[in-house]
């Protein structure tokens, strides 16, 4: 596939030994390695939201901002505030890679910056650090050629950019997903660059996963949602679509318009989980994550909810977090006398356990706990008493009803569990006998 290339461009010296290096490098990095002995300049190769994917030895370059990026993995500061701002974007326009200079800002050196262009897109940029005046004028003309062959030679996608390349945020919510950013200075610089204001402190995210088979697009979303939450970053990122609300005043669960959220995703079966309110947008990724967690425990335990929060499933992240998401080593975190009362109620047929626990989340109003489980309240008066004399538990004393709640909470979270599970071994094995009756199966025998 290489190999096409040598009857289609006119070789110079440099230009061929360029060539050879792409021929004969294994990976992006050692060719970017090669090309940096051809050229004897320091490069970098970045893609849409700064990552660094490959570079150069920094051995013996003092420039400081060059060697951190080189380290961190990370390339900001410089090629943020030259190339994202608004003037700078018009300037090095996404639809071809012609070498654009810049000037020193943070440091001696300037920089010529090629985009790495691909079916009329930018995937990312060639950023070469011009440590002398030598060989500049070859070196332009070099440029475009190296970005097309370091194309061809890595996987740079920008595909989790949602909606539009030259939307800055979108760039920075992604980085900040992927915790590429990693100071407040960086960050700062991001924004400033994006033109973006700084005033919002507080944060909620909100994760809307997408489903393959769904019949809404993440831009039909993204339009609604605009519409809905009235300041917010958007983006679209691994089959999820993310959306960062910000406020100038403190953001509380009443502040989400849930009637209109559920409204626009129920006809499409999707839903919607909240993070926490957050004051710190270096926290993103962390927000990012338990809401993660949330959705796969709302699966788990077959919460059909069309919104809810991580608040909803915090204690039960904190205990799979516990057992190392084994969910079969819950059992151990039963408190003692919990336990005691459900081996009772299993040995005698009764139903204390269930109604302590009703009783508590009822706030011990006899009338409530009647109503909640279709009982009369004389009903859950004896059960209550009973399960005071038989197990000697106090619904008094604060640690004991703490112990007995979230002892009960387990409990019903491993029900789910295993009724889930239950229900999806079900369903495996009627596809299975689908299968057979049709024809498609072997030995049915067990």
């Amino acid at each position: 596939m290489k190999n096409q290339y040598y009857s289609t461009f006119n070789f110079n010296e440099n230009s061929a030994r360029v060539f050879s290096t792409f021929l004969e490098a294994s990976d992006l990095e050692e060719f970017i390695l090669g090309v940096a002995d051809v050229i004897k300049k320091p490069l970098i190769v970045v893609d849409n939201v700064f990552k660094v994917l490959a570079a150069s030895s920094t051995e013996g370059v003092d420039d400081p901002v060059w060697c951190q990026a080189v380290e961190q993995g990370y390339y900001s500061d410089e090629l943020v505030l030259q190339i994202l701002v608004q003037s700078s974007t018009r300037d090095v326009l996404i639809d071809n890679h012609d070498p654009v200079e810049r000037g020193p800002l943070l440091s001696r050196y300037k920089r010529i910056v090629s985009r790495l262009i691909f079916g009329g897109k930018a995937y990312g940029s060639l950023v070469v650090l011009c440590t002398d005046e030598e060989n500049q004028q070859e070196l332009l003309e070099l440029m475009p050629f190296i970005s097309d062959l370091t194309v061809k030679m890595s996987d740079i996608s920008p595909k989790d950019v949602a909606f539009s390349d030259s939307v800055m945020y979108e760039l920075i919510f992604t980085d900040l997903i992927k915790g590429n950013v990693h100071t407040q200075g960086v960050l700062q610089s991001r924004l400033a660059a994006a033109g973006l204001d700084k005033s919002y402190k507080y944060f909620r995210l909100h994760t809307i996963p997408l489903h393959p088979s769904a019949r809404i697009t993440a831009g039909s979303l993204k339009r609604t949602f605009d519409q809905i939450f009235i300041k917010n970053w958007m983006i679209y990122y691994e089959d999820q679509l993310l959306v960062l609300v910000m406020a100038k005043q403190p953001l509380y669960n009443f502040n989400i318009p849930i009637e209109s959220v559920e409204a626009v995703l129920k006809p499409y079966n999707l839903c919607m989980c909240s993070s926490d309110a957050f004051t710190e947008l270096l926290n993103l990724p962390y927000h990012y994550n338990k809401n993660r967690c949330a959705i796969s425990l709302a699966e788990i335990s077959m919460d059909n909810s069309t919104t809810f929060s991580y608040e909803q499933y915090k204690f039960f992240d904190m205990a799979m977090t516990a057992v190392g998401y084994d969910e079969t080593a819950l059992e151990n975190y039963v408190s003692e006398e919990v336990q005691i009362i459900r081996e009772y109620d299993r040995t005698n047929g009764t139903d204390y356990l269930n109604t302590v626990y009703n009783f508590l989340l009822c706030d011990k109003s006899y009338v409530q706990t009647a109503e909640k489980l279709f009982t009369h309240k004389n009903t859950i008066a004896y059960r209550i008493n009973r399960v005071k004399e038989l197990f000697n538990i106090s619904l008094t004393d604060m640690e004991s009803v703490y112990r007995i709640l979230n002892s009960c909470r387990l409990i019903k979270y491993m029900e789910a569990i295993a009724e889930n599970k239950s229900l999806r071994r079900s369903s495996d094995l009627s596809s299975a006998t689908m299968l057979n009756i049709k024809g498609y199966g072997g030995d049915t025998t067990t």
